[in-house]
């Protein structure tokens, strides 16, 4: 993907790393997307309302009011985000971790360090419709250290 891209998403970045939000929203902007960035749970919830984001890139660690899974749960509560592609990025990976993050209402799981392709092919595979796609997959999908949580098939 590059800039002249006539299709870019709308990306919300929320980690409480400055340094990764920067980075993160760095590439994306290289890829073609617009990107808003946030640092907490409150903050990405207000910027979400007002941007409407096809894709939030959220940290399951936050710090202040929420954690990440707050936040997910927030945003699948709320009629106008409930659809938006919520991606977990984070260190901690154990089968409860990710069973907790599925729970939280996370379509994919990334850890954080994950090759930047992998971001930017779930970015591109969100902006391809695919009749049938569910919004949520079976409890027991899973790839790996990555725990893919919408499915590209129906």
């Amino acid at each position: 993907m590059n800039n002249s891209d006539p299709c870019p998403l709308r990306v919300l970045v929320v980690d409480n790393s400055v340094d990764m939000t920067a980075s993160m929203s760095c590439l994306m902007e290289l890829w073609g997307h617009e990107v808003r960035v946030a640092h907490d749970g409150a903050t990405a919830l207000e910027i979400a309302r007002a941007y409407c984001p096809h894709v939030v890139v959220l940290d399951s660690s936050l710090e202040k009011r929420w954690d990440g899974c707050d936040v997910a749960s927030q945003f699948r509560a709320l009629p106008e985000l409930d659809n938006v592609c919520l991606i977990c990025m984070s260190g901690y990976a154990t089968e409860a971790d990710k069973r907790r993050y599925m729970q939280a209402g996370f379509d994919y799981f990334l850890p954080k360090g994950a090759d930047p392709k992998e971001v930017e092919q779930l970015l591109e595979a969100e902006k391809t419709p695919v009749p049938g796609r569910m919004l949520r997959a079976p409890a027991h999908a899973g790839n790996g250290d990555r725990l893919v949580l919408r499915s590209a098939s129906g």
